[in-house]
C-alpha cells in the first residue's frame, strides 16, 4: 500500500510529552510517522523506541526544528506532508477531509481546517481549550495575495493544521534554518511570492496545539532582541519582495503597519529602541494610521495620532 501522507515530527527532550502526540497518529500504513531527534539528551529516543517501535524513527546533532523538518522532508514518502510538534495532538478525522481536498482541487499546494489551543501538560481535555484569534475559513481557492496580506499582518494558521502537497515543499527546499522565528511564516510567505495557493475545509478533524510553560522554545518570542530584529527584517524583505512581483497593496501595507504599530505598544516600555524601529517601518507604510476601536479610541487618534492616543489611553484604562 502506497503511503498518502508522511507527519514529520521534530523533537527535543520531548520524553514527557511525545507520547500523547504519537498517541493521536493512526497505525495505518497509508499514515507514516516520521519523528527526527534533534540531538535529546533525556530518555527520548529509547521511549519512542520501545512504545512506538511503527515510527520511523531518525537522529541527528542538535541542529534546531527546522533542519529536523527538512531532514524528515528528504526521508518522506508521502504524496503530502503535516508538520506537526511534538506536543500537539491530531484528532482521529483530521486526514480524511483533507487528503479528499488536495486530491480533488490541483491547482493547491495545501489545504487547512480546523483547530483549537489547549493548556496543559498531559493529553487532551475540551475543558482545557483557550481562545485564540482564527485564522478564516476560505469558500474557493483564493489566489496567493489573500494569505500573503494576512500574514504579513500577523494572522497566522498554524502549521499543524495545514497539509502541504510535498512537491510544494521541495519547490520551497523547506524550512529556513537560518531563523531564530517565524520559521513557518517564512515558509508561507516564499510560497506566497511563488503563487502558490492554499485552500480549507470545514468539518475535518483539528489539529489541538498545546499552550505549555516550555517557553524557552526557539520559536517563543520573549524579550529577545535578535529575534525581534528578524520578525522586521522578515517583513521588509517579503514587502520588497511583493513589491517587485506586483503582489504588494495598499491592504498588504496598511496590516503589516497596524502589525508593527501593535508591536510597538507591546515593547515600547521594555525594548524602547526596537519599538521605535517598530513604530517608523510602520508610520513609512501607513502614514495616516489610526488607533482602531471604539469611538472614544478613534476620536482620541484623530485628535492627538495614534501614539499620544496610545499613552493617554495608557493614563487613563491602564492599558494600551
Amino acid at each position: 500500500m502506497s503511503v498518502w501522507v508522511s507527519v514529520i515530527i521534530p523533537t527535543f527532550n520531548r520524553e514527557r510529552l511525545v507520547g500523547y502526540t504519537l498517541d493521536t497518529l493512526p497505525k495505518d500504513d497509508a499514515i507514516e510517522v516520521i519523528v527526527v531527534d534533534d540531538g535529546s539528551t533525556d530518555e527520548t529516543v529509547e521511549f519512542i523506541r520501545q512504545q512506538y517501535p511503527y515510527v520511523r524513527l531518525m537522529r541527528q546533532q542538535n541542529q534546531g526544528a527546522s533542519n529536523a523538518r527538512n531532514y524528515g522532508l528528504g526521508e518522506a514518502k508521502g504524496k503530502y506532508i503535516v508538520y506537526l510538534d511534538s506536543d500537539d495532538l491530531l484528532e482521529n478525522t483530521y486526514f480524511e477531509k483533507r487528503i479528499q481536498y488536495l486530491e480533488k482541487t490541483r491547482q493547491a499546494s495545501g489545504v487547512y481546517g480546523p483547530y483549537d489551543y489547549f493548556n496543559g501538560n498531559e493529553g487532551f481535555d475540551e475543558a482545557a481549550v483557550t481562545f485564540k484569534y482564527k485564522y478564516p475559513f476560505v469558500e474557493d481557492l483564493p489566489p496567493a495575495d489573500y494569505h500573503a496580506i494576512r500574514y504579513m499582518g500577523g494572522q497566522y494558521f498554524p502549521q499543524p493544521t495545514l497539509m502541504w502537497r510535498k512537491d510544494a515543499l521541495w519547490d520551497l527546499r523547506g524550512h529556513n534554518p537560518s531563523l531564530l522565528i517565524n520559521q513557518d511564516v517564512d515558509l508561507l510567505l516564499r510560497a506566497c511570492a511563488k503563487g502558490m495557493r492554499f485552500g480549507s475545509v470545514k468539518g475535518a478533524g483539528r489539529a489541538l496545539i498545546r499552550n505549555h510553560d516550555l517557553d524557552d522554545r526557539v520559536g517563543a518570542l520573549s524579550t529577545n532582541e535578535a529575534k525581534l530584529r528578524q520578525i522586521l527584517a522578515l517583513r521588509k524583505k517579503f514587502m520588497d519582495i511583493f513589491n517587485e512581483n506586483g503582489m504588494a497593496s495598499r491592504e498588504m501595507a496598511e496590516n503589516t503597519a497596524y502589525f508593527f504599530f501593535d508591536l510597538w505598544k507591546l515593547y515600547r516600555v521594555d525594548k524602547p529602541h526596537m519599538a521605535e524601529m517598530f513604530l517608523r517601518y510602520s508610520q513609512q507604510l501607513h502614514p495616516r494610521l489610526q488607533l482602531r476601536g471604539g469611538v472614544a479610541i478613534r476620536g482620541l487618534s484623530a485628535l492627538f495620532g495614534p501614539v499620544n492616543a496610545t499613552i493617554i489611553k495608557k493614563k487613563i484604562f491602564g492599558r494600551d
